[in-house]
């Protein structure tokens, strides 16, 4: 503003139409804040980038939950039993499925199988109603559903039309088969339900190409600042948007995710515990958790802790 009364001082008869209403600096300011394009691998899928990881960093820990740790290579390898399930069931290519599971490592391996697979997920948490759960894998054609015998209970699988129930530990019963890898970057990673501005649940699409470049954007935004690897907290579940950037940013970049446990993700003193014990860089969480780690925070100490 100061620049244009200037102009209009030193050229009294210049129509205010002609002067520069935006300086040399302000337009090359403007410009940058668009140069926003990243060079990611668009042309992988996120399958692919979690088995470049494992060729990388096979004995580095991948996953950890409050019951035990499992390495990129022995991830990898319950999998692949999964997928090869799941090939011999006729799932693949265009099936989205169900998965009803605790926030554990068994989850994790449940997920990147049906991605191996070629199918989407849809995460659903088990506490809902049962016929909220139907209406979801009903409109999502899902065939089928993986689910933990110990969280879901047996008059629940009967009422369940058209979506077979499957027992996560039935699906390492198997002999590994090959298959081709058929996903591209244009196919579907997750289906997420949202509650609905009209109180139906609508569900979000999210395709591999999405996911990527949100994983490559924050490594280029917060995990190519540091040298060393990062170990990511996770506590949101895994029918929230905000697990997916924090178990991709640790799976598919050689990084450690540790699942928070359910009785630290709302105690203050017990989260910021869990974080210091574990050595958290990053962790996802709401303004509600970011409130509860700061009422416990001790200045004497030197937090790991880097992102929230």
């Amino acid at each position: 503003f100061i620049d244009l009364l200037e102009q209009a001082l030193l050229q009294p008869n210049t129509p205010h139409i002609d002067l520069d209403w935006v300086s040399d600096n302000d337009i090359r300011e403007l410009i940058t804040f668009n140069q926003t394009e990243l060079d990611y691998p668009h042309h992988l899928t996120v399958i692919q980038l979690f088995e470049e990881q494992v060729m990388h960093n096979p004995n580095k820990l991948a996953v950890s939950d409050d019951k035990r740790e499992i390495t990129y290579a022995q991830l990898k390898e319950k999998v692949d039993l999964v997928a090869s399930s799941l090939y011999k069931k006729g799932i693949g290519k265009g099936h989205i499925v169900g998965l009803m599971m605790d926030r554990s490592i068994d989850a994790v391996i449940a997920l990147l199988g049906i991605l191996k697979s070629g199918a989407a997920y849809l995460p659903i948490n088990i506490y809902l109603p049962y016929k909220r759960i139907e209406a979801m894998l009903k409109e999502c054609k899902s065939p089928l559903c993986i689910v933990k015998p110990e969280v879901i209970s047996e008059d629940f699988t009967r009422e369940i039309q058209d979506c077979s129930m499957v027992s996560f530990n039935e699906l390492l019963e198997t002999e590994l088969v090959s298959f081709p890898s058929v996903s591209k970057p244009y196919d579907l990673v997750y289906v997420i339900f949202t509650s609905g501005t009209t109180g139906n649940p609508k569900g979000i699409m999210i395709e591999n190409r999405s996911v990527v470049n949100l994983i490559f954007g924050l490594k280029n935004e917060i995990y190519d600042k540091y040298s060393s690897s990062m170990r990511i907290g996770l506590v949101s579940p895994f029918e929230f948007d905000a697990s997916v950037q924090n178990m991709f940013g640790a799976l598919l970049l050689g990084n450690s995710l540790f699942i928070v446990p359910e009785e630290a993700r709302t105690d203050g003193q017990k989260l910021i515990n869990f974080y210091q014990e574990k050595q958290i860089n990053i962790a996802d969480g709401t303004p509600m958790h970011l409130r509860l780690l700061t009422n416990f925070i001790d200045e004497k100490i030197e937090y790991s802790f880097k992102h929230f």
